[in-house]
């Protein structure tokens, strides 16, 4: 049995105690490193965070066909190098009329990697909308803004709400690829994680 193996096997642990000089003793040393360096491997691992979506797509009802084609079926049809797909939060269903919805969607935006708010001039006026960015703010200002968990496509010069707007927003009409620029951001970086993903489809 390995030293891995050995470290990462249930049950109680024997305590060593290693000395000596010489070549004993750099040996001890080189095995106290090697038990170190796994632990910190071991704990990096459980330390990923865990995630029920890959990608939250926050949009206006009023929008649907538009961000249905332009930006659901890009996130959807991409594929990470395991060959998984991204598992992707697209609500069409009434979940933002009815009760609890405030919760419903909070543990959804809480429970997702990235965030795709799609700025329109609907958008901001829809009440479950300004809620979702408000949300999804809250988890940019968490993680930091060079977390990028946050990736808005915006159609148009909407105005933005003042308390997102530090959120930097650039328009699909400048910029013509952005949706394909953020699919390719969010598989590169997944790509480096461990995947989330088991389920995807438009809720």
């Amino acid at each position: 049995m390995s030293v891995e193996e050995k470290l990462n096997r249930a049950g109680p642990k024997r305590l060593l105690a290693l000395d000596g000089g010489g070549i004993r003793g750099l040996i001890a040393i080189e095995f106290l490193e090697r038990i170190e360096a796994l632990w910190r491997e071991r704990d990096r691992r459980e330390s990923v965070e865990k995630y029920d979506y890959d990608v939250f797509i926050s949009y206006a009802h009023e929008d649907g066909a538009w961000v249905y084609e332009h930006v659901y079926v890009p996130f959807r049809d991409a594929t990470l190098p395991t060959g998984k797909k991204l598992a992707v939060f697209f609500d069409t269903s009434s979940i933002r009329s009815g009760t609890g919805w405030q919760t419903m969607l909070s543990l959804a935006i809480d429970g997702s990697r990235f965030i795709v708010p799609v700025y329109t001039e609907t958008y901001f006026k829809q009440p479950y909308c300004r809620f979702e960015i408000l949300r999804a703010h809250r988890k940019w200002v968490l993680a930091g803004a060079e977390s990028r968990c946050v990736l808005p496509v915006m159609r148009g010069r909407p105005k933005i709400l003042p308390a997102v707007d530090e959120i930097q927003a650039v328009s699909i009409d400048n910029v013509p690829d952005l949706v394909q620029e953020h699919v390719a951001e969010v598989v590169e970086r997944l790509s480096r994680d461990v995947g989330p993903s088991p389920a995807s489809g438009a809720r």
